[in-house]
């Protein structure tokens, strides 16, 4: 439930740091102007404020706002799983193929 009312909160709870990174050039700026928004949207909407602590706990952890996360696609040949990196090279998630499982079992 607390995911679907994340999902239709989503836009306001996220002002656009990356938006505001690309615009200003600099990424402590954009995080800046990013926090200033989100303030305003939430003084507008109290409602989002219940909802902001969820954001900030199950959204991926890179910046203060999820879209600025920078996840790249990597297939690791050895082990014919497919992972997710973020911008500073941390594993995220596996995705291991059925046939990979049944493999190691035997």
């Amino acid at each position: 439930m607390y995911f679907l009312l994340l999902r239709r909160e989503r836009k306001l709870l996220d002002p656009g740091q990356r938006h505001f990174t690309f615009q200003l050039g600099s990424e402590k700026k954009g995080l800046e102007k990013a926090l200033e928004e989100r303030a305003k949207i939430e003084e507008k909407h109290p409602e989002v404020l219940r909802l902001a602590f969820l954001y900030r706990n199950y959204e991926p952890i890179c910046y203060n706002f999820e879209p600025v996360c920078q996840w790249t696609e990597e297939w690791d040949a050895e082990f014919g799983a497919i992972y997710y990196l973020n911008i500073d090279g941390f594993t995220s998630t596996w995705d291991m193929p059925d046939d990979f499982w049944r493999e190691e079992m035997r």
